[in-house]
């Protein structure tokens, strides 16, 4: 471009007539060096991009049911995915999950904007250890079914929306928390169903300690 440049300042000077063929040139040649310029930039951009590191994320989950209505006699379930998305195994506490059944309140449930109880049991334990926690290899999916109807008071026709929703500074394995930098929260997508009410089930009285 700069030689092109000099080429019409050297013409100028030499007082020679510049044909309208030529002056059409110059311009379709400095065009083209500008659009050459932003493609080597464009592409050079894109490939330093291609090179930075993929940020760490914590666990992903995300709900499933396989109908949006579901009549009285009908157990209300929902398929829970847990998803590892980064190319290192990660470290979950599994009472979060619902791998060994359900002990705790892991979904938000509201019926018509109100909250639904939690009728389940709420089993009291001892700190984790490491054998507490679940690894999830890179890319990993674990899909576990949950009766919710079992464990949440549906006595009630109405509009649902179940959420799983769980909080905790133990949810991962220390180093795996540090590596993350996340804090122990997995939240999922919200399921929108309508649930036609049924017997709630027992609230519980015993909240045993969990085995060793």
């Amino acid at each position: 471009m700069a030689q092109a440049i000099r080429n019409m300042e050297a013409e100028m000077q030499n007082k020679k007539p510049i044909s309208l063929t030529h002056i059409t040139l110059y311009g379709l040649l400095f065009v083209a060096v500008i659009l050459i310029a932003f493609g080597v930039k464009s592409l050079l951009s894109a490939r330093a991009g291609g090179t930075t590191a993929k940020t760490p994320a914590g666990a992903v989950v995300s709900l499933r049911a396989d109908k949006a209505d579901f009549d009285t006699a009908e157990d209300v379930t929902l398929h829970v995915t847990l998803t590892n998305p980064n190319d290192f195994s990660i470290r979950v506490l599994k009472w979060f999950t619902p791998l060994e059944g359900v002990e705790q309140p892991l979904f938000t449930v509201t019926r018509d904007g109100e909250p639904v109880t939690y009728l389940g049991a709420m089993v009291k334990r001892p700190a984790p250890t490491e054998k507490d926690y679940i690894t999830l290899a890179a890319g990993e999916r674990i899909t576990s079914d949950v009766n919710l109807s079992a464990f949440y008071d549906l006595s009630i026709s109405g509009n649902y929306e179940v959420m799983y929703d769980v909080t905790s500074i133990q949810l991962y394995a220390g180093e795996d928390l540090a590596q993350l930098n996340k804090t122990g929260h997995l939240t999922s997508n919200t399921l929108k169903l309508f649930i036609e009410g049924r017997v709630a089930p027992a609230n519980p009285t015993l909240y045993p300690n969990y085995p060793n």
